[in-house]
Formats: structure tokens, C-alpha cells, sequence
């Protein structure tokens, strides 16, 4: 699968000591929309103004020897992913206030681009493929046949890891 609404940069060529811009082509809301990663998306997303920042609407700067990005080095991954924010609606109307055009298609488009992410990551029932970790605490992985539920599945139940 070919993700539309984020950007995997590795670091070539790289002579040292330099900041790294890197270009992404996805829309976005709002600049806090947009999460930098080193490495993975599994850590902790690099700090906007600490450790990078936006050059324009569809280029960002990592910046070099700060912390968590460290000295930039040749083979370094850095993932430009777009997050957008549901917490609340990206514009709210009170009673007696006017309706502009503007804010409902904000509003449309927060729907949209959470939707579009939801499904570029998840696995579809048909299968797929997995990168990064999958933590699954205390659960068990269970094998069922595909058309006879008769108590013979295959269970796959991790033993902790510090008994």
C-alpha cells in the first residue's frame, strides 16, 4: 500500500551538521495536523519549534542538534505524517450566527481527511500487511476456522516477559 497523506524521507547524501527540508504534496487543516517522526511512527512525534518547523505550507525544516533528532546522519528516516484532530469540530456554530461557506467546507474536509487516514492505516478484513510494532497487551491472539466455529481454534497467548 502506498500511503497518500504521509512522507518517508531517509537521509542520503548528507555531508553533516546541515538542517534536512523535506517537501510533502497531502492537504491539511491546521499546522498541528502535521507530526514529524524519527524513525518510526511509534515513538513520540519530534516537537514543532523545538525540532522542526514549517519553511511553507508543504515543506518542513528537521533541525539538527536538537534533542531527540540528534546529529542528522546518511540512512536517518524521518516520516512527515498528516494526524488530523477530532476532538472537536474544526468550526462550531452558536444560535443566530452566520454559516459561511468557508467553515462548513472545514468542517466536510476535517471529516474527510480523518476518514482517508483511518483507512490508508488500518488492515482490511481481506488481509494485509503490518510494518511496525503491534503491542497487544494482555490479550491473545486467536486462530479461527473459516466456516465452522466448533471450540478447536489455535490460541496464541504471550507469557510475560519479566516471570
Amino acid at each position: 500500500m502506498s500511503f497518500n497523506y504521509q512522507k518517508t524521507d531517509t537521509v542520503a547524501g548528507h555531508t553533516g551538521g546541515d538542517n534536512r527540508d523535506i517537501e510533502f504534496t497531502f492537504d491539511y487543516l491546521d499546522d498541528d495536523d502535521i507530526k514529524v517522526f524519527k524513525t518510526d511512527t511509534s515513538g513520540t512525534a519530534l516537537v514543532l519549534g523545538t525540532n522542526w518547523q514549517f519553511q511553507n505550507k508543504k515543506q518542513i525544516r528537521i533541525l539538527n542538534g536538537t534533542a531527540n533528532v540528534g546529529t542528522i546522519a546518511n540512512g536517518d528516516v524521518f516520516i512527515i505524517q498528516r494526524q488530523t484532530n477530532v476532538d472537536t469540530a474544526s468550526v462550531t456554530y452558536a444560535p443566530g450566527s452566520s454559516i459561511r461557506a468557508e467553515d462548513l467546507n472545514n468542517n466536510q474536509l476535517q471529516a474527510l481527511f480523518s476518514a482517508q487516514e483511518r483507512e490508508e492505516r488500518s488492515v482490511p478484513s481481506t488481509g494485509g500487511t503490518v510494518t511496525g510494532n503491534v503491542n497487544i497487551a494482555a490479550a491473545s491472539i486467536v486462530f479461527q476456522g473459516a466456516t465452522t466455529d466448533n471450540n478447536h481454534e489455535t490460541t496464541v497467548t504471550p507469557k510475560d516477559p519479566t516471570g
